[in-house]
């Protein structure tokens, strides 16, 4: 059993074909991937299942490890009221960034001025 050429994957969503693929070549242990687009419906639970080889083309050893069986589950929608990074303290980080320039604009103008070389009239 050694490297394998022109594997063919399937990709099923709730037991109907969304795509297919070819993996070109593949060493024996190696990995690869491919893309399957696929429009999820919800809320719902959704079953993916990604089928490797599935005319057994493929000499291998172990033939039981060919389908991948993955469950999706879809929430309900937000309607647009998604939270991002502030999980709705936005005005908290907002206030906090102004505090933050106020207080470094404060340092630059109560620090020392500009260093001025003294100047001297005795040079020639």
């Amino acid at each position: 059993m050694g490297d394998a050429s022109g594997i063919e994957v399937r990709c099923y969503l709730d037991g109907a074909l969304v795509g297919t693929s070819t993996i070109g070549h593949i060493s024996s242990g190696g990995l690869d991937y491919i893309q399957c687009d696929a429009v999820f419906q919800g809320p719902s639970s959704q079953l993916v299942r990604i089928e490797v080889d599935y005319s057994g083309s493929i000499l291998e050893t172990d033939e039981s490890n060919n389908v991948k069986e993955v469950e999706i589950i879809v929430h309900e929608s937000t309607n647009g009221e998604e939270r991002g990074i502030g999980e709705g303290n936005d005005a908290v980080l907002l206030a906090l960034a102004i505090g933050i320039m106020v207080i470094c604009l404060a340092a630059i103008q109560i620090g020392p001025g500009r260093v001025r070389k003294p100047f001297r009239k005795d040079r020639k």
